[in-house]
């Protein structure tokens, strides 16, 4: 009897390595396909550029960019067309924004401030248009579902029309926001 049972249990040690081996794999798997969702939240590609020394852009650079009058943006006569002015195909390139949000916590989140360039509401005496100095505050009614802190984007595409994009790491998603539209 004592054989018996000392060679069943040999057995069931045999197999308990195919049962722990079998737990080790699923658990590197596991492992495996929560990484990258780890990485990609914590944003370990910028991480590791800081710590190599790679500069990346900041928002006030790409601003500064967006605000610079292209070289290839002439008037007939070969001058630059300065901002806010429309060039002979009717195209405007107005002053660029960042967007901010306010950071009182009893603001409504619904609602977003936004800075914009008023159109040219004048001309000098020489017959140059003049821009406001100051930009423009509008207020938004962002889509139902997103709040200010998720936008990334606004582009006025006409008066009172606004594309607004929000970020990759938004809550909101696009079937949410396709779910709510009339």
């Amino acid at each position: 009897m004592l054989d018996w049972l000392s060679h069943a249990w040999k057995k069931v040690k045999g197999a308990s390595w195919w049962v722990i081996t079998l737990i080790i794999v699923a658990l590197v798997v596991l492992v495996s396909c929560l990484i990258p969702i780890i990485l990609k939240k914590f944003n370990v590609g910028g991480l590791i550029g800081r710590l190599l020394g790679t500069k990346s852009a900041t928002s006030s650079d790409v601003i500064e960019v967006a605000n610079s009058v292209p070289e290839s943006r002439l008037d007939p006569a070969g001058e630059p067309i300065p901002q806010g002015v429309p060039d002979s195909k009717g195209y405007t390139q107005w002053k660029v924004y960042p967007v901010e949000v306010s950071k009182n916590p009893f603001r409504d989140k619904s609602v977003l401030t936004v800075a914009a360039t008023a159109p040219a509401s004048a001309t000098a005496a020489d017959g140059a248009v003049v821009l406001p100095a100051a930009p423009v505050l509008k207020k938004l009614v962002l889509p139902v579902g997103v709040i200010d802190s998720d936008v990334s984007k606004v582009v006025e595409v006409r008066p009172s029309i606004y594309v607004i994009e929000v970020k990759d790491m938004s809550g909101v998603s696009a079937a949410a926001l396709l779910k709510d539209l009339p």
